[in-house]
């Protein structure tokens, strides 16, 4: 991810940023963090990328957790302005970088 800062005296810096906080899966995600998501794990079958996909949950794709309900039960994620719920299982398998919030207010795409 690249950032652009100008200077006072009219240069643009270009910095790399790489996430502050690395999580390996979407059911690491807590309650209003937001994620990108890099990938699948292969143990992942077909149909359920598939679906996955249709709904979104593609690989550069940002993700909003919004619950995080106890005991296992699905989990409610925000992705493309839409709201779905995420078994624990499946999410273990999509794999997504955490941003802090204030760097993902000032990405420029």
């Amino acid at each position: 991810m690249s950032f652009f800062i100008l200077t006072p005296h009219g240069a643009v810096l270009i910095i790399q940023h790489r996430p502050m906080k690395i999580a390996k899966t979407l059911i690491q995600l807590s309650r209003n963090e937001r994620a990108l998501i890099t990938g699948f794990s292969t143990k992942l079958s077909a149909n359920y990328l598939t679906r996955l996909r249709e709904l979104g949950f593609r690989e550069g794709e940002f993700v909003t957790c919004l619950k995080t309900p106890p005991l296992g039960a699905p989990r409610v994620f925000e992705i493309c302005g839409s709201v779905f719920s995420v078994e624990s299982e499946i999410a273990r398998e999509c794999e997504i970088e955490i941003y802090p919030a204030e760097l993902l207010s000032t990405e420029i795409q």
